[in-house]
């Protein structure tokens, strides 16, 4: 067993040692270095699911918790439909066959687009990281979706409209307009930003924040408990 580990060992390091130009200029040193430091970088991956895992894991340390959920979620879809893929078979059929999957499922093209978007990055990263080596890249032969994009203007009419409409029979209403409205002229402010903003001064300044659907209405509900709305 141990004859059998140190011969994959040593078929690795020839296999990337092929893969530099010109190795007669290095060091011994520095050839070392080039040998090793993918498992340096991201030991014991074996699939691309694992290298996943740690991807998100170091997302979520660098504090982008809102990317790490959505790629969370995108791994357990992928978990789902191909389960534990090793990194020598991660090529073209698996995406294809993932995509495929999808369209099944009934996702949308939007939802598709986001999930392929995160796996390619993925592939990206671990061709970059020598962690995936193929002739053909995984994604040659699928397109990702583009989602046709949604009639969101709202007209200067329905603008007046909704100024003067009287909801003051109705007190939810009545936030309601307001809130929309305050949103409206300090530019498209979200309701999470605005209910954290000091209004008391003669500007206003904010960090805008990046919420999900979820995280939002979990956010607003919260929010309206506490001003007794709900």
């Amino acid at each position: 067993m141990t004859n059998r580990r140190i011969a994959y060992e040593l078929k690795k390091y020839r296999e990337r040692l092929n893969d530099i130009d010109c190795a007669d200029c290095y060091t011994a040193k520095q050839l070392k270095t080039i040998l090793t430091q993918p498992d340096i970088i991201t030991p014991n991956v074996h699939t691309f699911n694992e290298f996943m895992r740690q991807s998100i894991e170091r997302i979520h340390a660098e504090g982008r918790v809102s990317y790490a959920s959505m790629m969370t979620d995108t791994l357990k879809m992928f978990d789902k439909a191909e389960g534990e893929i090793p990194m020598l078979v991660m090529n073209h059929h698996v995406v294809s066959h993932f995509d495929s999957w999808m369209k099944k499922q009934g996702h949308t093209d939007g939802g598709q687009q986001i999930r392929l978007c995160h796996i390619k990055a993925q592939v990206n990263e671990a061709i970059k990281r020598g962690l995936l080596k193929c002739k053909e890249h995984p994604f040659a032969y699928t397109r990702i979706p583009t989602p046709e994009p949604r009639e969101m203007d709202i007209t200067p009419d329905q603008i007046r409209r909704i100024m003067q409409r009287d909801v003051s029979h109705s007190k939810r209403l009545t936030l309601a307009k307001d809130m929309f409205l305050l949103s409206f002229y300090l530019g498209g402010i979200n309701f999470a930003d605005l209910m954290q903003v000091d209004l008391s001064g003669t500007g206003i300044s904010y960090k805008r924040q990046k919420y999900l659907l979820g995280q939002l209405i979990e956010y607003t509900l919260a929010s309206n408990r506490k001003h007794g709305l709900l």
